[in-house]
């Protein structure tokens, strides 16, 4: 999403490339729906890149909550020699869901995902790594994914 108004500040300080002429990107991510309603979709600072591929963690997390066997869902990139990020989903199970639900998961992940969207660890949590206002515990965050191949 990127905005420009007259009222928009003038531009960076040392930066006259980067002056009002040009439009601010808010770094988000949005589509247009009807009547010029905008859509805000997440941050582009989010996105995964895994393999050169850019995948929207949100687009993964929508269809593992789908799921019957799935409470709640947080798509994260780890660092990844082979991939550069690896696609990492935390699952908190539903009680019809279980830890033997995997592989449903991923059959159900598999008809409606690219294969490089797909996430390579299912991590399976009690909870997800979220401080009270529901922003992401960083610190939680890099314990799970340090516990995880």
């Amino acid at each position: 999403i990127k905005l420009w108004s007259p009222s928009l500040f003038y531009g960076y300080w040392g930066d006259p490339e980067r002056d009002r002429t040009q439009a601010f990107s808010t770094s988000d991510f949005g589509r247009w729906m009807g009547e010029g309603q905008l859509v805000i979709e997440g941050r582009i600072d989010d996105w995964i890149i895994s393999g050169g591929e850019k995948i929207n963690p949100r687009e993964v997390e929508s269809i593992l909550l789908e799921s019957e066997w799935v409470d709640a869902a947080m798509v994260v990139g780890k660092a990844s020699p082979e991939w550069g990020q690896a696609v990492i989903a935390l699952i908190v199970p539903s009680a019809s869901g279980g830890l033997d639900c995997e592989g449903q998961l991923r059959a159900q992940l598999k008809d409606r995902l690219s294969v490089y969207k797909q996430p390579k660890s299912i991590v399976y949590v009690k909870q997800l790594p979220l401080f009270e206002n529901g922003k992401v515990d960083p610190s939680a965050l890099a314990t799970i994914l340090s516990a995880c191949q």
